[in-house]
């Protein structure tokens, strides 16, 4: 194993874990915000190495991969750290970043439907279109954030929540289901246990979004005179 492999697998675990705290810890609390900033840190740490690693290959796909993990992760931080003066050149470079990642997935997806086996690098259109929608989707909303003059707690903390929990799904995925099974015994690898750490993710990102939706149709209106 070389040492940007290692050093990949060590950040990645380490990313691992520390999102599993801040997603479980009370949110705004010391361990959430200690927690928080291990968990940046160790993903862009894990994604810039693994966007390496795959260019080097290359698999083009983990590349996308890597970079989108990136942008995930530091406009999910950048969220809820908009009192720092230089936040505003991640808030104008994530819908150009996020367009880019959403042009490339579909003319990878575009070049796999024209291949007679349907792969391109050994993967399969929906594979690199899953990528572009979410980076389409992405780029959306930052264009719609950056249009807001004032954007309210609920909908800060829904950005800063999907935007986080996507990135550790992706990373979760990579290391149970992804080439981290590989750390696994054999008998474990393909199995449905180890698609539950994502799984369970994605399902606390869910809910956490229809709590934030739910609260704010559930409160009251201000009374005008």
């Amino acid at each position: 194993m070389s040492t940007l492999m290692l050093f990949h697998v060590v950040t990645g675990t380490l990313a691992v874990l520390s999102g599993a705290l801040a997603l479980f810890s009370v949110k705004g609390s010391r361990p959430h915000r200690g927690a928080g900033k291990v968990f940046v840190l160790s993903m862009l740490s894990m994604a810039c190495a693994g966007t390496v690693i795959a260019l080097q290959m290359p698999l083009l796909i983990a590349a996308m991969a890597g970079v989108f993990t990136c942008y995930l992760v530091l406009s999910g931080w950048a969220t809820v750290n908009q009192h720092r003066s230089w936040v505003r050149w991640i808030n104008r470079a994530q819908p150009v970043v996020a367009f880019a990642i959403a042009s490339t997935g579909f003319y990878f997806g575009w070049q796999a439907s024209l291949q007679t086996d349907g792969l391109y690098q050994g993967y399969q259109a929906p594979s690199y279109y899953f990528f572009a929608i979410l980076a389409l989707l992405g780029g959306l909303f930052d264009i719609e954030f950056a249009l807001r003059t004032t954007l309210s707690a609920g909908r800060r903390l829904a950005r800063h929540l999907w935007r986080m929990c996507m990135g550790l799904f992706l990373a979760t995925g990579s290391l149970f289901t992804g080439p981290g099974a590989q750390a696994f015994p054999q008998s474990w690898q393909g199995s449905a246990w180890l698609s539950v750490p994502e799984n369970t993710v994605l399902v606390i990102m869910l809910l956490y979004l229809i709590q934030q939706m739910l609260i704010r149709r559930l409160r009251p209106k201000p009374q005008t005179a």
